[in-house]
């Protein structure tokens, strides 16, 4: 953890760090020479030395003063520290959250990045001065005590220090038991979580189903679970504790056996005896209150390893001179790539997006529609083959020159705690009240507005929950409009919307696409008839046809059958009792 600590820290972190370990080192040899010195007075006190007590008693107090100054100096560093710490990890993990590519952030990270922002960062950052206190003290205490055994009767010295190593390679391994228990916990929380919120969004279609439906017993199970393993994690917890507790117990029991028989065979002086019983008693007082703190010790550090995950990942490679492409059409030239490398998710894909023109991606789920948007955008690189725009491979543009040349509106949609509009005009930031307002028009954010408070200046809640998910695509359709990119991608562009409004959604989407270069994922087929070209997807992410709609219904069997259930979907309808007796 202080390793984590000194490579994460700045300079001036880093020297307020060490400040605050000396004086944590200064407290521990205070305490553990103010411990000695109590066993060296109890010796003269009862030994008969009482030319030796008021010697032992002075540097007791003198070794308690120091103790109690550098404890308070601590208090106040250690504030200084954490607050610093955390100041810094969250100017680190922002920096850091700018340069890493965007598909860093779609494999669940983002919420454990939050977490690790918000209450890990806090918590590791004050670790030194909560936790790392009380185990020094009992460690520090514990060493110099064993070398002052050692002294006193090389046998107690030695069996103390024993006790002292089986304490410490106990610890370790039952908190990393503990560790791995804890990240079990943690996966099983974060899938309930995301089981609940679920469920929460679909009540609606989960109370038409009636109780016990396939819902609430998925939620139940996984809540099922999650008690399991917090019980589990909570015994792993409480066994870890206890045994420790056992541990040093056990070793006060046999020090104090062994300078019991060192008494009655006449090799320890009575003086000493008291002493040493009452220095190992304290000791291990020390040593068990010290125990509890490892279990932080061992978050804060998780959350170090995380931050350091963060600062650690490999970000995509950008050219030192970016190139400039010669127009904005995209070329996709045998492209492999896969999330995980041994599992492809696309194979071998080719096909060219002429500039101007619009190309809509047809594919059953898992086919890589939305991973060739991904792959235009630039938030991953291929594993294999190249993704040109403009006749330029995306690496060699640079990931800011790709991003400055597209507007996206995926199904995933977030709109900021800000009003309406400024939530419009994050589509391009230097656009005139007239250009927001006129994408807005285009994209039926204005019936939006018209219902609201303070129309466009309405503040809309965090995550747009305030809006319905069709508001909220439109918001998001807003953006792209008035960003005015010369590539659109749109991935489900129209899925949260009704008939009307995605009607509506439809011709500003038309008046989008009519001068620029477009790819298009959708799911409602009748959307994408007046593609210029259609391409279609096996299931196994490789290129099975291109052609445009009447084309591909003459030689593509998978589009033809696309088209055969969706108008079987469309012929569906609720037979009347009449109709029944008819047949």
């Amino acid at each position: 953890m202080i390793r984590i600590l000194y490579a994460i820290g700045s300079a001036r972190n880093r020297r307020t760090l060490t400040i605050l370990l000396a004086l944590l080192g200064i407290s521990s040899a205070a305490l553990a020479a103010g411990l000695v010195s109590i066993a060296l007075f109890l010796d003269a006190l009862f030994g008969g030395a009482a030319g030796q007590t008021m010697t032992f008693l002075i540097w007791t107090g003198v070794a308690f003063a120091v103790y109690a100054a550098s404890d308070w100096l601590i208090e106040v560093i250690a504030q200084n520290v954490g607050n610093e710490y955390i100041q810094r990890i969250h100017e680190l993990l922002a920096n850091r959250a700018v340069e890493l590519p965007l598909g860093f952030f779609e494999t669940d990270r983002s919420g454990q990045l939050g977490v690790t922002v918000s209450t890990g960062a806090v918590f590791a950052a004050n670790a030194p001065g909560m936790m790392l206190r009380p185990i020094l003290n009992g460690g520090v205490s514990a060493a110099l005590a064993s070398v002052f055994l050692v002294l006193v009767d090389w046998r107690i010295g030695v069996l103390a220090a024993i006790v002292s190593i089986v304490t410490v390679v106990a610890f370790r391994i039952l908190f990393a038991r503990a560790r791995a228990a804890e990240q079990v916990k943690a996966e099983h929380e974060e899938r309930t979580a995301a089981q609940v919120y679920e469920f929460a969004q679909v009540q609606p279609v989960l109370r038409a189903a009636g109780p016990d439906s396939i819902g609430e017993r998925a939620v139940r199970e996984a809540m099922r679970e999650q008690l399991l393993v917090l019980q589990r994690t909570q015994a792993s917890g409480h066994a870890v504790l206890s045994r420790l507790s056992s541990i040093i117990m056990l070793g006060t029991v046999v020090v104090h056996a062994a300078a019991t028989g060192l008494l009655l065979a006449g090799q320890l002086a009575p003086g000493m005896f008291v002493g040493l019983i009452v220095l190992v008693f304290m000791l291990a007082k020390l040593a068990t209150q010290a125990v509890p703190f490892g279990e932080g010790l061992q978050m804060a550090h998780n959350t170090l390893d995380e931050v350091q995950k963060v600062l650690d990942a490999e970000a995509l490679p950008e050219p030192a001179a970016p190139a400039s492409p010669e127009g904005y059409g995209i070329e996709f030239d045998d492209v492999t790539f896969g999330y995980r490398p041994s599992t492809p998710v696309v194979r071998g894909v080719s096909f060219r997006v002429g500039p101007g023109t619009t190309t809509a991606l047809v594919g059953p789920s898992g086919s890589g529609k939305s991973t060739l948007v991904k792959l235009a955008a630039r938030f991953y690189d291929v594993d294999g083959g190249a993704v040109r725009i403009g006749g330029v491979d995306v690496r060699e543009l640079g990931s800011r020159h790709v991003l400055d040349s597209l507007a996206m509106v995926f199904q995933d949609v977030y709109l900021f705690e800000d009003t309406l509009y400024e939530n419009i005009r994050l589509g391009r930031l230097d656009a005139t009240r007239d250009e927001v307002l006129r994408a807005a028009e285009l994209a039926g954010v204005t019936e939006i507005a018209e219902q609201l408070p303070l129309g466009f200046e309405t503040v809309i809640s965090e995550g747009g929950q305030s809006l319905s998910g069709g508001q909220r695509q439109r918001v998001s359709i807003a953006r792209a409009l008035l960003k005015d990119a010369p590539i659109v991608l749109l991935d489900e562009a129209t899925s949260s919307l009704d008939i009307d409004n995605e009607h509506l959604i439809l011709k500003g989407l038309e008046e989008l696409a009519a001068q620029r270069t477009t790819i298009v994922i959708a799911h409602r087929l009748h959307t994408i008839i007046g593609a210029d070209q259609i391409v279609v997807l096996s299931p196994e992410g490789e290129l099975e046809a291109v052609g445009t709609h009447e084309e591909l219904l003459e030689s593509s069997d998978r589009y033809r059958g696309f088209w055969v259930e969706k108008a079987e979907a469309t012929g569906w309808r609720i037979a009347h009792d009449s109709d029944a007796l008819d047949g």
